[in-house]
């Protein structure tokens, strides 16, 4: 009986210390509700704000997460790559808090100048941990006119 007790307590001791030595894993979600776009007025600057809400097994630092975004055009009136100069498409964004627990929103805050052009456009927001994309979604219709 007490060989069997000291071996379940061996096992119990064991599990724990492989679950204290587990690698963090990354999880995230975001929707489109979670991309906050104000009023926006033409020839005017706009911060759009992206929460992301994490879900993984441990917190997230200031400098290791990150979100990139593409903008599409609807209609297409003016030159992709046009929009890509304004909206900069591959500048990163990190979150505003230094760190964000388990089980909390990190919030982004996107600021874009206004758009060569009038017209409706959408963004896709990549969230990026540890340098691997994580989650992704696309904003509803954005017309700025």
């Amino acid at each position: 009986m007490k060989k069997i007790l000291l071996l379940t307590c061996i096992f119990l001791i064991a599990v724990s210390q492989l679950e204290a030595q587990c690698p963090c894993r990354s999880f995230a979600e975001l929707t489109d509700a979670d991309i906050q776009i104000p009023r926006l007025t033409w020839k005017t600057t706009a911060d759009f704000i992206v929460k992301v809400k994490n879900k993984g097994s441990c917190g997230w630092e200031k400098d290791k997460v990150y979100v990139m975004v593409d903008v599409t055009v609807w209609p297409r009136e003016s030159k992709e790559s046009d929009v890509n100069k304004t909206f900069m498409t591959t500048k990163k964004f990190y979150m505003d808090d230094d760190v964000v627990l388990l089980g909390s929103d990190a919030e982004f805050k996107l600021r874009f100048d206004p758009p060569v052009y009038p017209g409706r456009y959408q963004i896709e927001v990549k969230f990026y941990a540890g340098g691997s994309m994580i989650a992704s979604s696309k904003s509803k219709a954005i017309d700025w006119k």
